[in-house]
């Protein structure tokens, strides 16, 4: 028998012919056929080809970057030298690389927010990777241990062998020549290969194992990563579900809201126009009520009056001698100048405040002298008295000279009558003042004449006329202070309406004046002739007085004034010169037989904050006339006012008649000379407010 090796020798020869222990912890990546899943994974697989790019870019130029600042730069394999690199060169790649990696910094951001966008509660690609990469490691620990834990194949390898060393030797044959053929194996140690597997396979089937367990690691992470996901979706949409469902019910609760506030609020409205009605209803019920009782126990008293003045003035007219109807008053009631004298104008009574009205029907009967009355007014006839018997109408025309007590009622049925006659009212004024003006041409009587019907019809006889809003010519009435100008433009107003065409055409064409305007630059750079405004048609001129006096005098002439009311200045500016203030040239495109102009005096006292009045001197051109457009007018009347100021005072009016002048104040009349037909003349008339031109007959 041969000797047989020790125990420990055997032990030794085993350890140093075992297969040395890999030190690298890297599991090699087996390539697997991808499955399909749900968008999360492609998402993934993206991500991470991407990732691993921008890991190998970022490897590569880390190193190029610190071979560059160790100034040796790695050769080519096919070249053993590397061209030398300027600085210039250097700045400009490292330039480049700069850019490129934030671009590649920028485009990571893209791409994770990709992922966040696509998949919202998702954990992070770093949480993610994280758990591979420790799931991996698992793995590779685990392979590691299990590859090097060898304690039964040690322990086959240091079992004692059923050979002794001899027989061992025979198995294994003499040792190998040292310098023989090296390819050629021992008997001993080709039955020693025998019996232990081979190395290949035993590493091939430790990575085998290792690999199934790494997939199912990774299944199971995969799965655990998917269901997170699915779990956050499902949540996300349930929240945004409920999020919908809560703005649809709160969109649903405010309209809802707003639907029953409209209701309350209309029911409301609903209610409180009915309790409006139903008081303003009751209220004039009531009012109506109580008006028919005042006016039938007004109308009671008034016919108990009226019996009773019929009564004193029957006996009274038994007493007396029998007169005309004009001159059955009695000399208490008549003015101490009611008589005339031969030539001049007859007068007109003044029944209260009624001066205003007086100097227009003067002014009117100076510019129809002459004129067809008919033609121009209609056919004379009976003027309405509206019930009031021929007693009281005697009564009535004395105005404020009478001595009767029943004076302001009287005057107040008359005018309910008047009221609720629903005649043509412009025929009515029409046909009362060609009473009057005929009258006033009458030049046997010898008193004067009183318009108190005429100014009664104008002034309460506007009800449901086109003229006539009630309003705007109840103040007329002669019982309060008013403007002349105001007066004459209203009357010839109603009396230019709805009637006769001819007979109102002729009269409009007496007084009616039309002008145009035109812009011009004061710098004469520009008349805009296409630029004239719309005719401005009307039956009067007017013209404003300047606060200061000229400087050779005190006093302004008419016929400047005429030529200074042409022009106007404006706010405007030359468009062409840009330098010019625009001013507004009018001009008379058809000047009439009968010119009124209206002299304006008002003007604001800033010391005392109220209406002034301008007294600035006029001159009339009594003898020499105007000159306008061509044509000669000579001044017939000019109305004058005396007060402090425009609102209230008293009106007189210079009339001329034949080759005299008269001044008209109500009913006096004054012969003067031509001299004193001027403002502020010896007579305390005051300053003029209306003048009227006529023509001159060539």
């Amino acid at each position: 028998m041969g000797s047989t090796k020790p125990l420990q020798d055997i032990s030794r020869s085993a350890r140093a012919n075992r297969v040395p222990r890999a030190t690298d912890t890297s599991v090699k990546k087996v390539q697997r056929k991808p499955f399909k899943a749900g968008p999360f994974k492609a998402t993934m697989e993206r991500v991470a080809a991407r990732w691993e790019q921008f890991a190998k870019a970022a490897e590569t130029l880390e190193a190029e970057e610190r071979a560059k600042e160790d100034g040796t730069v790695k050769a080519p394999k096919w070249s053993r030298f590397q061209p030398s690199t300027t600085a210039a060169e250097s700045r400009e790649a490292k330039t480049r690389r700069d850019y490129r990696k934030e671009l590649d910094k920028l485009e990571k951001q893209c791409s994770g927010r990709a992922i966040d966008l696509l998949f919202p509660g998702l954990p992070s690609l770093e949480n993610v990777q994280g758990t591979l990469t420790a799931a991996r490691q698992e793995s590779t620990e685990a392979r590691i241990v299990k590859a090097f834990s060898l304690p039964g194949k040690k322990r086959a390898l240091d079992a004692p062998d059923d050979d002794g060393p001899a027989t061992k030797r025979a198995k294994t044959g003499p040792p190998a020549m040292e310098h023989g053929n090296a390819g050629e194996k021992a008997p001993a140690a080709m039955h020693r290969e025998e019996k232990m597997p081979s190395k290949s396979n035993w590493i091939n089937s430790l990575r085998g194992a290792g690999h199934q367990k790494n997939l199912q690691m990774m299944a199971g992470a995969k799965g655990r990563v998917e269901s997170v996901a699915s779990s956050v979706s499902a949540l996300a949409k349930r929240a945004d579900g409920e999020r919908d469902l809560k703005q649809m019910l709160e969109k649903e609760r405010l309209v809802a809201k707003k639907l029953a506030d409209d209701q309350l609020a209309a029911k409301e409205k609903a209610d409180a126009e009915r309790e409006a009605a139903e008081v303003k209803k009751a209220h004039e019920v009531k009012e109506a009520a109580e008006a028919k009782a005042t006016n039938e126990e007004a109308a009671r008293a008034e016919s108990v009056k009226q019996a009773a003045i019929l009564e004193e003035m029957g006996r009274t007219q038994k007493r007396s001698t029998k007169r005309p109807a004009e001159d059955t008053i009695d000399d208490g009631h008549r003015s101490k100048r009611a008589k005339r004298t031969d030539g001049e104008p007859r007068r007109l009574y003044n029944h209260h405040l009624a001066c205003f009205s007086n100097v227009v029907l003067q002014l009117l009967a100076a510019a129809l002298e002459g004129k067809d009355l008919t033609s121009l007014l209609g056919a004379l006839k009976d003027v309405e008295t509206f019930g009031v018997s021929s007693l009281h109408v005697n009564i009535l025309n004395v105005g404020t000279k009478t001595k009767s007590r029943d004076m302001g009622k009287m005057k107040a049925a008359l005018r309910a009558a008047i009221q609720r006659d629903m005649g043509d009212d412009a025929e009515r004024v029409r046909s009362h003042l060609h009473d009057v003006l005929h009258r006033l041409r009458d030049r046997n009587a010898s008193v004067a004449v009183a318009p108190f019907f005429l100014q009664m019809a104008f002034a309460y006889g506007g009800t449901g006329t086109k003229s006539g809003d009630l309003s705007l010519r109840e103040e007329m009435s002669g019982d309060t202070q008013e403007d002349s100008v105001e007066f004459f433009q209203k009357l010839m107003n109603v009396l230019c309406e709805a009637g006769d065409p001819t007979a109102t055409d002729r009269l409009r064409s007496l007084f009616e004046v039309i002008t145009t305007s035109t812009d011009v630059c004061t710098d004469g750079c520009i008349v805009d002739k296409g630029m004239t405004s719309t005719p401005e048609v009307s039956v009067s001129h007017e013209l404003f007085v300047p606060e200061t006096t000229p400087v050779n005098g005190t006093s302004h002439d008419l016929q400047t004034l005429l030529a200074n009311s042409m022009t106007s200045s404006t706010e405007q500016v030359c468009s062409k010169c840009k330098t010019g203030a625009v001013s507004k040239v009018k001009k008379f495109a058809t000047l009439p037989e009968q010119l009124v102009v209206e002299i304006r005096r008002a003007s604001f006292d800033r010391t005392t904050g109220e209406q002034a009045k301008i007294t600035t001197e006029v001159v009339l051109p009594l003898d020499a006339g105007l000159q306008l457009a061509e044509q000669q007018y000579d001044v017939v009347a000019a109305v004058m006012h005396r007060g402090q100021n425009t609102h209230s005072g008293h009106y007189t009016v210079y009339r001329k008649q034949g080759a005299e002048w008269y001044l008209m104040d109500d009913e006096e009349a004054t012969k003067v000379l031509p001299e004193n037909v001027k403002d502020e003349s010896e007579h305390g008339t005051g300053h003029s407010a209306m003048v009227l031109l006529k023509r001159r007959q060539s």
